[in-house]
């Protein structure tokens, strides 16, 4: 199933600073994964943007 409006959204990611390399921010695993209703404003546009119609298993 691909992300799109008013699906529920669980992901894991590494929030680095300047470049995959760069050092790391913030990270979630799958045991607390970041979990939100998409499309319901309580992420960064930007963000969704980057997310919608991404599948399981898929990176950016």
């Amino acid at each position: 199933m691909k992300i799109g409006k008013s699906k529920f959204v669980s992901l894991t990611y590494q929030l680095r600073l300047n470049s995959a390399d760069g050092e790391m921010i913030e990270e979630t695993t799958k045991d607390a994964p970041l979990e939100f209703l998409f499309g319901a404003g309580r992420m960064l546009q930007v963000f969704e943007d980057k997310l919608e119609g991404l599948a399981a298993g898929d990176t950016f």
